[in-house]
């Protein structure tokens, strides 16, 4: 049995779809961010640097005691290994998959390039790389990309998204991100470094960012120490985010019913 510390997000989906597509045992243990469960002791004792997705496997390959893995990439190499799947073996397909395990999906131009002729990242096979890539290119619409602009983009995604497990994974936790959080000053000490969260150093002033493009590369800065601030308002099935930093107005509506916040200056601030 494998404890995943998780979070309806798409960090959190590339370890619930990867779960799923390889059939392992698992139960959810619900990490709320909005309310700083990822800065509980309890966690940090798995993850040390205060993010989900994690995972404890309770029965791990070596057949010593439980083990916790923490980041999105490392847990997917763990599980591919522990399953022998969705990892190739030889050189240059397990290269070819790493690579794309940590590619940036802004990138959707690369991205399209290579899955010209291909039906999955890594050629023929299917493999942690899009489990890893799929659940961003879900927020395409609050990243204002069109992805008829992308068709080799949109066709791997539409495909993917027929596989019943990754629906599976997708779906886990679902009623989670339909809980009703108040947007006060507590959630955005959790969710927002711009508001020197958990004893963290303060954003730097906003006049450092005069442009877009600063608040995402500014050097030496973290994008999630840059700036987010969680003032949304709710219209419909939408979440509406605006970063003081640049401006930019972040809007998604999800394929179900319920929202997802996504922010490409600071997504890393959802896990």
């Amino acid at each position: 049995m494998i404890d995943a510390y998780y979070w309806p997000t798409p960090n959190g989906w590339k370890i619930s779809i990867a779960l799923e597509e390889m059939g392992l045992d698992y139960r959810i243990v619900p990490v709320n961010i909005y309310r700083g469960e990822q800065y509980e002791p309890d966690f940090l004792a798995i993850s040390p640097n205060n993010r989900m997705p994690a995972i404890v496997d309770h029965d791990p390959p070596d057949g010593g005691g439980p083990l916790a893995v923490f980041e999105s990439g490392a847990i997917l190499i763990y599980l591919a290994e522990k399953t022998g799947r969705f990892l190739p073996t030889d050189l240059r397909g397990r290269k070819t998959v790493l690579e794309w395990l940590s590619e940036m999906l802004r990138l959707y131009g690369v991205l399209d390039r290579r899955l010209e002729g291909r039906d999955h990242i890594a050629d023929e096979y299917y493999s942690i790389a899009d489990m890893a890539c799929w659940p961003w290119v879900i927020t395409y619409k609050g990243q204002k990309v069109d992805l008829d602009a992308f068709p080799n983009v949109k066709r791997w995604y539409k495909a993917l998204q027929q596989r019943p497990a990754l629906r599976r994974g997708y779906d886990a936790g679902k009623e989670l991100g339909k809980l009703k959080m108040e947007w006060d000053e507590e959630t955005k000490r959790n969710l927002c470094p711009a508001t020197g969260r958990r004893g963290r150093r303060e954003a730097p002033p906003e006049s450092r960012y005069p442009s877009r493009r600063d608040c995402r590369s500014y050097p030496g800065v973290s994008a999630t120490e840059v700036a987010m601030s969680l003032a949304p308002s709710t219209v419909e099935r939408y979440s509406i985010l605006t970063c003081p930093t640049c401006g930019h107005e972040a809007r998604e509506e999800m394929p179900d019913d319920s929202c997802l916040f996504f922010h490409e200056c600071a997504g890393a601030a959802y896990g």
